[in-house]
């Protein structure tokens, strides 16, 4: 328990110094809500590795509001309509030498009529999950919790760092089946940079983590308990990617994960041009078991092994009232299991993605005027079957143009920002392969989801903030939307239950303080 106890101390004494540092903040012209602050911001503050770098002595937002999410544009597993009041925290300080950084969310969330899965996370890349056909609302309450402090010794030469990060939550269904889920996630990691030449360092950051899932159903219904007759009902455990067996005896499953990882930092500056390239590598294991009943013995489901490779460059290039920022990022993700009772690999797991986020940022008399970014992805994603022989390859291109204009006011620090987003998704070479058995799974998930990789779409965002002084200290209110709107392929005969809608839409209030 010595890597928690850890945590815990960095944790406390980084949310101790960020939060003197709002209560001590003062006041500022600088505008921290420029698509430009938020790119570079992220970048430099959210990692252990790149902290240290962070030129900023002084920053704080304070966040609360209400997102409603609606559309038939959607994955199997996920929401028809959605609805999340969230409250979020960041901010940054500089204390004599120490620089310390830290984040609080907390989110809590109400989806309707979820189908086909009894756990929590629709990205979860594990397999070995309760699932049934049977819809049901869930509610959710989920919390991150991050902390981050740094010290320059030896005359700025060498600098040192620690943090951390916890992400937890419950998640619970209101229909039979009734699952209660509950995860945690917990990560530490320490750095350390070394300042080569007075505008060149390296770095280097290693960590461990561990992940924990408790999932558990209950019925308040016995019928649909214990009858064959309401099949919508009836519980399955997911081995994989279409492999389930009828659950019976124990409706327990608990996962018990590990990991470490290690990075790596470089950052230079060559006159008006600062470049900063940072990346690593992750390992992680899990073991998914059931605890032992009156009516079945304890049990070990299987393992699932994760390699997680990651990159990210960042270039900043300012001349006069110009900036031009290009952000590169690449994620490669992969997994497999070992299955005990095939006693073998039977699902596989891999998802990359690349993308690239140039960004052009225009000042006048000291303030940011108006911005245009543009944005490219691709993504592929791989999951593979063994013993259901089901197969699914999708590859699909994303791309953005964006545009954020800036109106000041004649009364100080009082302004209004307008934002404009059009995008498009084309699905580049969507590829299933599955078994002649058509599986409730198959028809209510895997063909489905076929349909929504197989689409093309554009999507419009926009976004309005006011923001104004509050006694000297700047506040704002902001108003967003985003309205998706989808080709739906038929000329697949796939017997999919049902198809996706064509259409994703939401809608986002907030108010908020920055210092």
């Amino acid at each position: 328990m010595r890597e928690y106890s850890m945590l815990r101390n960095v944790m406390i004494i980084t949310g101790l110094f960020f939060y003197t540092g709002i209560l001590h903040a003062q006041d500022t012209s600088y505008n921290f809500l420029t698509e430009r602050f938020g790119q570079q911001y992220d970048f430099y503050s959210k990692e252990v590795i790149s902290q240290p770098l962070l030129q900023l002595h002084q920053y704080a937002r304070v966040e609360g509001g209400y997102r409603y999410t609606s559309g038939d544009y959607r994955l199997s597993q996920d929401a028809p309509k959605q609805q999340d009041i969230f409250f979020y925290t960041e901010g940054t300080k500089r204390i004599n030498k120490f620089l310390v950084s830290g984040s609080f969310s907390y989110q809590h969330t109400n989806q309707d009529s979820v189908g086909y899965t009894l756990r929590y996370g629709l990205h979860d890349a594990a397999p070995y999950y309760f699932y049934a056909a049977a819809k049901g609302n869930w509610e959710i309450g989920e919390y991150r919790l991050q902390g981050i402090i740094s010290h320059p010794l030896l005359d700025d030469k060498l600098t040192v760092g620690a943090g951390g990060t916890y992400h937890a939550g419950n998640a619970w269904r209101s229909n039979d089946p009734r699952p209660d889920y509950f995860f945690y996630d917990v990560q530490a990691q320490a750095t350390i940079h070394y300042c080569l030449l007075p505008r060149h360092t390296i770095g280097v950051a290693g960590g461990i983590a561990r992940k924990n899932t408790d999932s558990e159903i209950d019925f308040r219904n016995d019928n649909y308990e214990q009858s064959l007759l309401y099949e919508q009902f009836q519980t399955y455990m997911q081995y994989g990617y279409g492999f389930a067996q009828l659950i019976s005896g124990s409706r327990y499953v608990r996962s018990k994960g590990s990991g470490w990882d290690i990075q790596g930092i470089y950052d230079g500056q060559f006159n008006r041009l600062h470049v900063t390239a940072k990346g690593g590598y992750a390992s992680r294991s899990s073991v998914f078991s059931r605890r032992g009943e009156r009516t079945s013995l304890a049990f070990k489901y299987g393992e699932f092994y994760e390699d997680i490779i990651n990159a990210a460059i960042l270039g900043e290039y300012s001349q006069g009232n110009n900036s031009w920022t290009t952000g590169i990022y690449y994620l490669y993700h992969t997994g497999q299991d070992m299955h005990t009772i095939l006693n073998g690999n039977n699902y596989m797991y891999t998802f990359d993605r690349l993308s690239i986020e140039p960004l052009y940022t225009r000042r006048r008399d000291g303030k940011v005027r108006y911005e245009l970014g543009v944005q490219g992805t691709v993504s592929n994603l791989f999951q593979a079957d063994g013993s259901a022989s089901q197969k699914i390859n999708y590859q699909y291109a994303d791309a953005d143009l964006s545009g954020a204009y800036y109106h000041y006011l004649p009364a100080a620090d009082t302004y209004w920002k307008a934002f404009l987003k059009v995008g498009a998704r084309l699905p580049l070479s969507p590829e299933l392969t599955t078994s002649s058995q058509q599986t409730t799974f198959a028809k209510g998930v895997i063909y489905p989801d076929y349909y929504y990789y197989s689409a093309s779409s554009v999507t419009a965002t926009a976004a309005w903030q006011y923001n104004f002084p509050v006694k000297k200290t700047n506040t704002f209110l902001k108003l967003s939307g985003q309205y998706q709107q989808a080709s739906i392929k038929q000329d697949h005969d796939y017997p999919a239950i049902a198809k996706p809608g064509n259409n994703r839409w939401y809608i986002q209030t907030s108010i908020g303080i920055s210092l």
